[in-house]
Order: C-alpha cells, then sequence, then structure tokens
C-alpha cells in the first residue's frame, strides 16, 4: 500500500469516527429533549388527575357536577376531562339532566 493510500484510509477513518460521535451525542441531546417534552406533557394530565382526584375524595361532596370539575382546570378538551375521570376510576351519572361524577370506590357512601 502506499503512503497517500494510507493517508487517505486514515482520513476516511478519522473521519467516519467523528462524524460518528457527533451524530452519537446530538442524538443523545434530541432523546433528552423529547424525554423532557413527554414528561412536561404528561405532568399536566397527572396534575388534572390529582386535582379531580381531590375533589371527588372531599368528606362533604361525594359526587361533583361535571361543570364544578371542568371549572377547576383548563386546556383540555370535555372529552380529555372525562377520559382523565375515568382512569382515575369514575363513573357518570346523570342527574335531573345534569352530568356528574363519582368515584366507583365510593358508591355507598
Amino acid at each position: 500500500m502506499s503512503e497517500e493510500a494510507a493517508w487517505a484510509l486514515i482520513g476516511a477513518t478519522v473521519g467516519i469516527l467523528g462524524s460518528g460521535i457527533v451524530n452519537w451525542l446530538l442524538q443523545g441531546r434530541q432523546f433528552e429533549h423529547e424525554k423532557t417534552m413527554f414528561d412536561l406533557q404528561h405532568r399536566s394530565a397527572s396534575t388534572v388527575k390529582e386535582i379531580f382526584d381531590e375533589m371527588l375524595n372531599h368528606q362533604k361532596f361525594v359526587e361533583r357536577s361535571f361543570k364544578a370539575l371542568q371549572s377547576r382546570v383548563g386546556g383540555y378538551t370535555d372529552d380529555e376531562l372525562r377520559q382523565f375521570l375515568l382512569e382515575l376510576g369514575a363513573q357518570k351519572i346523570d342527574k335531573n339532566g345534569e352530568e356528574r361524577w363519582y368515584l366507583r370506590s365510593r358508591k355507598d357512601e
């Protein structure tokens, strides 16, 4: 192998390794960014569930109207809020044409 070919091979190898390292670092940063964004999006949903759980576990009020629950949070559609309630173990009832929610675990109260 000639000296020029050896230097070309060394240059290509260094270029490939350098490019690989830079790409690996950039992908690591992108992954951390996406993970942070995912956590922030789901932290908001967790906060909404905590608010609903607190409201539905109140000693005085076994059930709450959907309007009362909805008034405490913003930024979500009605269907998303209903999904959060279902995930908490809440159940919907209709009382005098009003949508009300209670926790199934408190059904006997």
